[in-house]
């Protein structure tokens, strides 16, 4: 009746309303009656996960709740999951709040310790309950406003949540070519069974982009002309310089056409009113939750993405169109989109039409566009307080911490600028930032320790880059400056060395000054462990020359 209750340590403060006063205290029964909480939830529908994913938003906005939690996480993708976890893990004495504002949370599963830096692992969904302890709060709500000075954020359930400390891990969303609803992108499970859909009747789809997403997708589209616009001279450009990008290139080889077909005789794929329909769908799908991640046609398919040799030739099969066993792939280099254009009227052409900085304009029914994210940095750009980079990312440095100390940021929506003199060459840091689900986990991770001012400086993240994954089956590990980032490729210090087997291994080594900078790995070499310690420990390895990729050369067993 006095609108205070303590609930497992839990506050929950404010005024309770004659009207809702007996909701209330039935709140406060539940949040302490586990088995009546679920017996309650089974009866409502309306979600907010409190807890045990307790569907209670009507009421605690009735009462117009306010809750304080010392640590306070926005961001159900993999870096705010994982930043809460391990607050949860190591400040068993704090009270901890995750704003996940969709019903589904992203977290790393199968998770293989490569070495040190480096983990293989697959995103999955999970509920929100998943996340459950004595404390940690787990809320189905999105965080509308934030008063950077009084510590407290408004959620769209009408609760107030005020913190000691935050940490923003609102990730980023794609870049969008256009709004036509024949425009389509790659962000979660939902957006990615939409594109299966729409593939499915298509004949022909243009891919814009050159990244992970770029690539995987013109591989796995079958029974479909592809046309692939990259702005670069060669594929693969945001991880592969153009010699690696050859070497995957041939995975292609047998796809590849030098010209486009006519295929206006085909029906088209869609109606005009059925696509309107499809739109308004879409327009829903783009609101939800969390980027698929690593291997995402396991996580939206439920495919096994290690089967190696049938990938490599063929694809998993997720993404099939309507012309039986035609799957050219037309490359346009150096060239990007320009614009866009609807063709609905014409029944006997394409719907959309394209328009290329090579001047070249290309029909096809679908364009999808993997050009890269947008940072989600809504809830901080207008406060004015906390500085943005130009793209609108949250500046942090290498404890994570924005301009304002109490307020941190993780995951794509910050960008890490270190200090410039901890990245020269021969001796410091070889980390950059590239945006990766990788580095989204190890920032989550690192900025919960730092919120907590016990990080250890031996263990930060941001001494090497590294990265693995899978690009057409292939293994990728990607160590340090792998493609020589940063280092002056006119010196007579700079020396690359290589050793490659077509279909089978791809391995470059980067030196300078007799020191391992960079690598790149391709296949299966089971050597990252090996050069990741090389690269750290800045042993002088000139005196082996040519030999250092000798395949005779036990370089574990050399080095140990």
């Amino acid at each position: 009746g006095e609108g205070r209750e303590r609930v497992r340590g839990w506050k929950m403060i404010g005024p309770t309303s004659a009207p809702h006063e007996a909701k209330a205290a039935q709140v406060s029964y539940a949040l302490s009656s586990w088995p009546l909480a679920r017996k309650l939830a089974a009866r409502n529908r309306l979600a907010c996960f409190i807890g045990l994913n307790l569907l209670l938003a009507p009421t605690l906005a009735m009462a117009s709740t306010s809750f304080h939690a010392n640590f306070v996480i926005v961001g159900g993708g993999i870096s705010g999951v994982t930043c809460c976890q391990e607050l949860s893990r190591i400040a068993g004495d704090s009270k901890i709040a995750l704003v996940a504002g969709c019903g589904l949370l992203k977290g790393a599963s199968n998770v293989v310790k490569l070495s040190r830096h480096l983990n293989m692992f697959e995103i999955v969904e999970q509920p929100l309950d998943s996340l459950n302890s004595s404390n940690t709060l787990v809320l189905s709500s999105k965080a509308k406003d934030l008063d950077v000075e009084g510590k407290k954020i408004n959620l769209s359930d009408g609760s107030l949540l005020s913190f000691d400390k935050l940490c923003i891990c609102t990730g980023a969303r794609p870049k969008v070519l256009s709004s036509h609803p024949r425009v389509l992108s790659l962000r979660d499970t939902e957006s990615a069974k939409y594109l299966q859909s729409r593939v499915k009747r298509a004949r022909r789809v243009m891919v814009a982009g050159n990244g992970g997403i770029a690539m995987e997708l013109v591989h796995e589209i079958r029974d479909c002309e592809v046309v692939w616009a990259v702005r670069d001279g060669h594929i693969g450009n945001a991880f592969f310089d153009e010699e690696a990008g050859r070497w995957m290139f041939p995975t292609l080889a047998d796809r590849l056409v030098d010209e486009l077909s006519s295929l206006n005789h085909l029906p088209l794929p869609q109606s005009v009113e059925d696509e309107a329909s499809a739109a308004r769908a879409e327009s829903g799908v783009r609101e939800r939750g969390s980027s698929l991640g690593p291997q995402w046609q396991t996580g939206a398919f439920g495919v096994d993405y290690r089967v190696q040799e049938p990938r490599i030739k063929a694809g998993l099969g997720t993404l099939k169109g309507s012309l039986s066993e035609a799957s050219p792939v037309f490359v346009k280099f150096g060239c990007e989109v320009v614009s866009v254009e609807g063709n609905e009227q014409d029944q006997h052409g394409w719907p959309l039409m394209v328009s290329l900085s090579s001047g070249e304009i290309v029909g096809c029914d679908y364009l999808i566009s993997a050009i890269g994210v947008v940072p989600n940095s809504e809830l901080v750009k207008n406060s004015g307080v906390i500085a943005l980079d130009a793209n609108d990312a949250i500046v942090v440095g290498s404890d994570m911490a924005s301009s304002v100390k109490h307020v941190f940021a993780a995951g794509d929506v910050c960008s890490v600028q270190l200090p410039p003199d901890s990245q020269d060459a021969g001796g410091g840091s070889s980390w950059f930032q590239m945006r990766l689900w990788s580095q989204a986990q190890q920032q989550g991770l690192w900025a919960a320790q730092c919120m907590l001012g016990n990080a250890d400086p031996l263990r930060s993240p941001f001494d090497l880059f590294a990265h693995a994954t899978y690009f057409f089956g292939y293994k990728v590990v990607l160590l340090g400056r792998y493609n020589g980032q940063a280092l002056n490729h006119d010196s007579p210090s700079f020396k690359m060395l290589k050793r490659e087997e077509a279909g089978k291994e791809f391995i470059r080594v980067i030196l300078y000054e007799g020191k391992i900078e960079g690598a790149v790995l391709l296949g299966e070499t089971d050597l990252e462990e090996t050069f990741e310690n090389l690269i750290l420990n800045r042993l002088d390895v000139s005196f082996l020359g040519d030999r250092l990729l000798d395949p005779s050369l036990d370089l574990e067993d050399f080095f140990d």
